[in-house]
C-alpha cells in the first residue's frame, strides 16, 4: 500500500510522438499520457565526462498508483526536470503500486 501523503509531486507521464515539420521531415515531440501524484526518491548519483562535456547522472525511484500501459520508452516530466524511464515495476504483481526506476541527466 501507498501512504497518500508520500505522493507529494505532480508529474506527467509522456510518450514520444513523431510529427512533421514544414518540410515534411520527422521530428520527435512529447505528449502527455497522464498527470499523476508520485513520490520521487533519489537513489544514487555519479558524475562523468561524456563527449568532452561534464554531466551529472542521478538515479531515482518514482512511486505512485498503478497505471496500465507505462513503458520504458516513455519519460517523466516534473517542472523543468525530465526523467527517462529505465524500468517499470508492478509491485507485487497486484496492479496497485507502480515503481519507475528513472535516470535524470543534467548537462552542465
Amino acid at each position: 500500500m501507498i501512504n497518500a501523503g508520500q505522493l507529494d509531486k505532480r508529474v506527467k507521464i509522456q510518450q514520444a510522438t513523431v510529427a512533421r515539420d514544414a518540410h515534411g521531415q520527422p521530428i520527435e515531440t512529447w505528449s502527455d499520457l497522464a498527470s499523476v501524484w508520485a513520490s520521487i526518491e533519489p537513489l544514487r548519483g555519479r558524475e562523468f565526462f561524456a563527449a568532452r562535456q561534464f554531466q551529472a547522472e542521478t538515479t531515482h525511484k518514482l512511486t505512485g498508483h498503478w497505471i496500465s500501459g507505462v513503458l520504458p520508452t516513455m519519460r517523466i516530466s516534473h517542472g523543468s526536470r525530465t526523467f527517462g524511464i529505465e524500468a517499470v515495476i508492478n509491485v507485487g504483481e497486484r496492479n496497485r503500486v507502480l515503481e519507475l526506476m528513472c535516470t535524470e541527466v543534467l548537462a552542465g
